[in-house]
């Protein structure tokens, strides 16, 4: 069970080979920092990561690429889209990238869009080279997204 105050909406799970990487969800937690926890295997939280210059908006899910020891914070949700709120839909997603190799931990933020219009989603992925394929949250069949290069931030490929 987890006890911890600051832990009340987690979205985001990532197990490592001491512990556990977990996020809470952005759309029930106001805390400006809106950090990553690190906890050890008892679940206790043993460190913490806060997003810089701004916090993320909706974080939904995390994966981590053990093999470049990359973290993937993937803010992709968005309610409004869901239900048709043009209005105030999301006009970009972001995708956090932390280096967990040992040195600075401040997650880089990168931007994008989807081709034609705002989607919500819930999960995120890695293809066999690491690059983060975002899994949308529709009824019926879901949409896979990725970014074709990361660096370029532009709109997203489906």
């Amino acid at each position: 069970t987890i006890t911890d105050y600051r832990l009340v909406g987690l979205s985001g799970l990532v197990a490592t080979d001491d512990g556990y990487i977990v996020i809470n969800d952005g759309s029930v937690i106001y805390d400006e920092q809106l950090p990553i926890f690190f906890r050890d295997q008892t679940c206790q939280v043993g460190d913490f990561q806060a997003f810089w210059p701004n916090r993320p908006y909706d974080p939904e899910d995390m994966v981590l690429d053990h093999e470049r020891q990359l973290l993937w914070v993937a803010d992709i949700g968005d309610n409004a889209a869901t239900s048709g709120d043009e209005v105030n839909a999301r006009g970009t997603v972001a995708l956090w990238q932390v280096d967990l190799s040992g040195g600075d931990r401040t997650p880089v933020i990168y931007r994008f869009r989807y081709p034609d219009g705002p989607r919500d989603a819930e999960a995120l992925l890695l293809d066999g080279d690491g690059t983060p394929i975002i899994v949308t949250k529709t009824v019926g069949a879901a949409e896979l997204f990725m970014p074709a290069p990361i660096e370029h931030q532009g709109p997203l490929e489906r």
